[in-house]
C-alpha cells in the first residue's frame, strides 16, 4: 500500500484517513501530475497544489465521519462504510472521543482468526443502541453477553447498554 509522507497535519486516524484518500484517488487515476513517485513507490502530493475550499473539506471530513459512525433517528449506525476487509484485518480499527449527538463515543474492533470483538466505551448512549452493519459475505454470527443477535434488514441491531460484542466469521 502507499502512503503519503507529505502531510503532517496531525497523528489524528481521520487526518491519516483523508492522507490515504488522496493517495489512493491519485494512485487510482495513474495521474502522475497530481503527485510525485519517489523511488520506494511512495507518493508525495504538495499541499500548495489545488487546496480545496474550505467547504469541501469539511464535507470529506463529515463523509469520512459517517463511513465510521453516524446517527440515524435514536440509533448511533457502526463502521456502514468500512470496506469488508478490514474487519478481518488482523490491525482492528479503533475510534477514540468521536463526538455524537448521543454522546463521546469509543470503539474498538479486534480481530483474532475467525472471531472478532468489539468493545463500546466513552459516553456515547443512543435510546435505542447501536447498528452493525457488516458485510454479507463475512457470514457473520453476532452475541451480545451470552445472547445471540438476529440480523435485520439493515444488520445487527445492539441493545442500548452494550458494551460488548462477540463475532464468529462463517466459512
Amino acid at each position: 500500500m502507499r502512503r503519503c509522507t507529505s502531510i503532517h497535519a496531525g497523528q489524528g486516524f481521520l487526518l491519516r484517513l483523508i492522507a490515504l484518500t488522496c493517495v489512493v484517488s491519485a494512485a487510482a487515476a495513474q495521474d502522475r501530475r497530481a503527485g510525485v513517485l519517489d523511488p520506494r513507490g511512495e507518493i508525495h502530493i504538495p499541499i500548495g497544489i489545488a487546496m480545496p475550499h474550505g467547504r469541501a473539506i469539511a464535507e470529506v471530513h463529515l463523509l469520512l465521519r459517517d463511513c465510521l459512525a453516524y446517527e440515524d433517528d435514536q440509533q448511533l449506525v457502526l463502521f456502514a462504510g468500512v470496506p469488508a476487509s478490514w474487519f478481518t484485518d488482523r490491525t482492528g480499527m479503533t475510534i477514540r472521543n468521536l463526538p455524537t449527538q448521543f454522546g463521546k463515543l469509543d470503539v474498538s474492533w479486534k480481530t483474532a482468526g475467525r472471531t472478532a470483538t468489539l468493545r463500546l466505551n466513552g459516553d456515547a448512549a443512543p435510546p435505542e443502541g447501536f447498528l452493525l452493519p457488516l458485510p454479507g459475505a463475512l457470514k457473520s454470527k453476532v452475541s451480545v453477553g451470552e445472547r445471540e443477535i438476529d440480523v435485520t434488514e439493515s444488520g445487527f441491531v445492539l441493545p442500548a447498554g452494550t458494551k460488548q460484542v462477540e463475532i464468529q466469521f462463517g466459512s
